[in-house]
């Protein structure tokens, strides 16, 4: 029964990239009564019982469009000027996405701030790949360049530090 309604439903068909309760990932290569098969990264298949299949929580990527967000986290120093960071971020986004094989043109590159952390400003970079097999080359190569590009506008990528601070006066009475 459970083959025949993955079958029956088209929730999920050949070609389709998905996310079996966030843990498993691919393309799927067939559909079949007894199972599913799922072509993996790693360049294994993994073959799915389809009654599995139907108690499992089941991302279809590619549906309603194949288009995916891509994600990049990163932290700048206090003393960064966020408009300048933010203007910055976006210029090499729409560069990448133009440059690069598989960029969605048709979505803005947008960045969020998200918190104030223990060394850095953290924030987000989101834009959009035209199907999930880009995404990876995408987010690679817009690292890289995000990379360069804050070195020559000195804007600081900060990594973790410690500043102590203490009273010498308590820390070091004076010997009677």
């Amino acid at each position: 029964f459970a083959g025949f309604y993955i079958v029956a439903d088209r929730s999920i068909k050949p070609g389709d990239y998905i996310k079996i309760d966030e843990t498993l990932e691919g393309f799927v290569e067939a559909v079949g009564w007894r199972n599913t098969r799922v072509h993996l990264w790693a360049n294994n298949i993994v073959l799915i019982p389809n009654n599995k299949m139907t108690q499992s929580v089941i991302t279809n990527m590619t549906l309603p469009n194949p288009s995916i967000s891509v994600y990049t986290y990163c932290g700048v120093g206090y003393d960064s000027d966020l408009e300048h960071v933010e203007r910055v971020a976006v210029e090499v986004a729409n560069r990448v996405i133009r440059e690069f094989p598989g960029g969605d043109l048709t979505f803005e590159p947008v960045v969020r701030f998200k918190e104030f952390a223990d060394s850095n400003i953290n924030f987000v970079m989101a834009f959009r790949a035209v199907e999930v097999a880009a995404q990876y080359r995408l987010q690679h190569e817009f690292i890289k360049a995000l990379h360069k590009r804050f070195k020559e506008e000195n804007i600081d990528i900060s990594f973790p530090i410690r500043k102590l601070v203490w009273d010498s006066a308590q820390a070091f009475p004076p010997q009677s």
